[in-house]
């Protein structure tokens, strides 16, 4: 192979990865916590916006945090679509049938239930410093860190996070299990 020839490969190639770098990732699958549930359960990317990419849809803004929340409880539990706040409130306002529980949840003895969800406060644990963050709990991966899926955070749609980062832990009754974990002192 000649060297012009080599040279214009490789100059493919790096457009071709550049190309992938700038790729617009608007509401492509993420990662489901529900994937044998048949309501929409799943997270989609809002990659590379800070806004919503999207649109308004039903449940918000499409592809953000909280538009995934209420979604996810909408399908799941049968939930208002819409909850009027920003992550960071959901704590103090939620539909009736939904329990905040804030005190706890990261000392002894403190429960998660797959499907909850866990809201972070504004600022805090790398959350949005304006609106906070919301994720739904889908386990456990130690005594103290919980595995979650979320919108307009990660880039993959999962990550694990620590139970401490917790403003509340948002519960339905309709969400009689499976158990995720249970934090235990070490």
């Amino acid at each position: 192979m000649s060297k012009r020839m080599l040279s214009m490969l490789m100059g493919l190639a790096v457009l071709v990865v550049a190309g992938f770098a700038w790729a617009d990732y608007c509401g492509m699958w993420l990662a489901d916590p529900d994937p044998s549930f048949p309501g929409s359960t799943s997270a989609y990317s809002n990659y590379p916006y800070s806004g919503s990419c999207g649109g308004t849809g039903t449940y918000g803004l499409k592809y953000q945090c909280v538009e995934y929340a209420q979604r996810y409880y909408a399908s799941r539990w049968g939930f208002a679509a819409k909850w009027g706040v920003n992550a960071k409130d959901m704590c103090g306002t939620h539909p009736s049938g939904i329990t905040s529980r804030t005190s706890g949840l990261s000392a002894c003895d403190s429960h998660w239930w797959h499907g909850d969800l866990i809201v972070i406060g504004a600022g805090v644990c790398g959350a949005n410093s304006t609106y906070g963050h919301v994720a739904v709990v889908d386990g456990c991966v130690s005594s103290t860190t919980l595995s979650i899926v979320e919108q307009n955070y990660s880039a993959a749609g999962h990550r694990k996070m620590s139970a401490s980062c917790a403003k509340c832990d948002l519960w339905t009754a309709s969400n009689n299990g499976p158990y995720a974990c249970q934090v235990y002192c070490n």
